[in-house]
């Protein structure tokens, strides 16, 4: 498959940057912005074409600063990439709408798998990275689970990835990304 001039975002959940009282994360809104400048910085590079895999956090913050910009941008493509038919579901009530919102925006949905797994999210991980170039990571360079799985995907893809500092700028990253 040859990727079209797609972009795609991981990242961990809200309570893995935001819980860990030794992280002293960057806040949503900071976050927001690095996301921000990151879209349009790929728009700049020719990407028009986003994958959001809908997850809590990062996917649904980066699918949010997105919308704002199809105005400006009207090539943008928005592709939600979920793990099974009824995800959304599974979201809290903080998150579900603004899941509900993001997807009355997108241009298509893929489905990664029929049923819930641990192997449909690794299925829809594998499709976002499949369909980009580029991938935004947000990423804290534990070796264990999704980000680092797709992250690590990506890298064996030969895709280009752009990390976004979860701390910030004035405190040391512990760990190394990959």
């Amino acid at each position: 498959m040859q990727p079209s001039l797609g972009v795609c975002f991981t990242g961990h959940r809200p309570q893995r940057l935001f819980d860990n009282p030794e992280s002293q994360p960057v806040p949503e809104r900071e976050m927001k912005l690095l996301l921000h400048n990151e879209i349009l910085s790929a728009l700049n590079d020719g990407f028009t074409e986003f994958y959001c895999g809908m997850a809590p956090g990062i996917d649904i913050w980066a699918a949010e600063v997105l919308i704002p910009l199809m105005d400006q941008f009207p090539q943008i493509r928005l592709t939600a990439v979920l793990p099974y038919p009824s995800h959304g579901l599974t979201l809290s009530d903080t998150w579900f709408p603004r899941y509900r919102y993001i997807l009355a925006f997108t241009d298509r949905i893929i489905f990664a798998a029929d049923h819930p797994s641990k192997g449909a999210y690794l299925a829809r991980n594998r499709i976002m990275v499949d369909h980009s170039r580029r991938v935004i990571a947000v990423y804290d360079g534990t070796p264990t689970g999704g980000t680092a799985y797709t992250c690590r995907y990506a890298q064996k893809k030969g895709k280009e990835l752009r990390f976004l500092p979860i701390k910030k700028p004035s405190e040391p990253q512990h760990k190394k990304p990959l």
